[in-house]
C-alpha cells in the first residue's frame, strides 16, 4: 500500500553487471573536493526548506539538518556512517537505511544491495524496502529494484536508468515488477558544464535528502547520479506529461552553482521557485 500511494497519487515516476561490495572502489575526482556545500535553501511554496551540512575532520559530510524556510523549526536530520544513513524527524520516528557495504567512504561505494527499516511510537517495521542495485563498468547505477517481502500485494519496481559519455543521465524509465503495468518515464533535456553541487560528496547517491529512490520529485535523483547540472527535463505518465525547466544558472569562481530558478509545468499550471547554495571552498 505504501508503494501503491507513492507511485500512482502521480502515477509515479522517480527509481551491466552487479558489483559486490566495494570491489575496485574508484578515487573521486579531487579538484571536486574544493568546495563543500555548506548550506541550501529553496522557497518552493509547497516545501520552503534550508538544509545546512555538517562535515568532519575527516573530510566526510556527517549530517544534514533539514528546516522549514519560513519558520525556522527544523523538520528532520540525517546521519552517516559507515554503511547506514539514518533519518530522524521531530516526531521522533527515524528511518534506517543501511548498505551492504560501507558508503560514508572517500572512495566510489558500490553497495549491491540496501534495506531500509522505520522506527516508530508503535514499534519497528522490519524490512520496509529490500533494494538490489545494478552497476555499468564505469560503477554507474544502471538499474535498482524495490522489494517489499513483509508487506502482501504491495506494489513493487525497478527504474532503469541510462547515461550518456558525459557521465549524465538521460532518461529514467520506472516498471512495476507487480502491480498495475505502468511505466512513466523521464527524459532529461538538457545540463550545464559546471559541477553539481554535491560533487565534493563521493557519494551523495546514497545520501540524498530527498530519502526514497522513487520520489516523486526525480530532480535530486537525476542530480545524484550526474556530474553537471540539470537544465530540463520531461515526464510521461500516459496520463499526462509534465515538464522542469532550471535557468538562470549563476556560479562561484570555482564553477559551482549558487542560485538557479525551478520552473515546473503541467497542462495550464505553472509553478516557479528558487533555490541557493552556499560553500567553504579551498585553492
Amino acid at each position: 500500500m505504501r508503494n501503491r500511494l507513492l507511485f500512482v497519487a502521480l502515477v509515479l515516476f522517480v527509481l551491466g553487471c552487479q558489483k559486490n561490495g566495494n570491489d575496485n572502489p574508484q578515487p573521486v575526482d579531487p579538484s571536486t573536493g574544493k568546495c563543500k556545500l555548506v548550506s541550501e535553501t529553496s522557497d518552493l511554496a509547497a516545501d520552503p526548506f534550508s538544509l545546512t551540512y555538517q562535515w568532519g575532520a575527516d573530510g566526510l559530510l556527517n549530517s544534514v539538518l533539514k528546516r522549514n524556510l519560513s519558520s525556522n523549526e527544523p523538520i528532520d536530520t540525517l546521519f552517516f556512517s559507515g554503511n547506514t544513513v539514518y533519518r530522524s524527524d521531530v516526531d521522533k520516528d527515524w528511518l534506517k537505511y543501511e548498505y551492504a557495504s560501507p558508503i560514508h567512504i572517500s572512495t566510489l561505494a558500490t553497495p549491491a544491495t540496501g534495506t531500509l527499516t522505520k522506527h516508530g511510537t508503535s514499534g519497528t517495521e522490519a524490512d520496509y524496502y529490500e533494494f538490489v542495485y545494478t552497476y555499468d563498468g564505469q560503477q554507474r547505477l544502471t538499474k535498482i529494484s524495490e522489494k517489499t517481502p513483509n508487506f502482501p500485494g504491495d506494489y513493487e519496481w525497478d527504474i532503469l536508468i541510462s547515461y550518456n559519455s558525459a557521465n549524465n543521465v538521460t532518461s529514467l524509465v520506472f516498471n512495476f515488477t507487480t502491480g498495475p503495468a505502468i511505466a512513466p518515464k523521464v527524459t532529461v533535456t538538457g545540463y550545464d558544464n559546471h559541477p553539481t553541487p554535491y560533487r565534493s560528496i563521493p557519494n551523495y547517491r546514497f545520501f540524498m535528502n530527498k530519502y526514497h529512490w522513487n520520489n516523486p520529485d526525480v530532480e535530486p535523483l537525476i542530480t545524484a547520479l550526474s556530474a553537471n547540472n540539470l537544465t530540463g527535463y520531461t515526464i510521461e505518465t500516459g496520463f499526462s506529461t509534465t515538464t522542469r525547466s532550471f535557468t538562470n544558472y549563476q556560479y562561484n569562481a570555482k564553477g559551482f552553482p549558487t542560485s538557479r530558478v525551478s520552473t515546473e509545468t503541467s497542462g495550464s499550471t505553472s509553478t516557479t521557485s528558487n533555490h541557493h547554495f552556499e560553500y567553504t571552498c579551498t585553492d
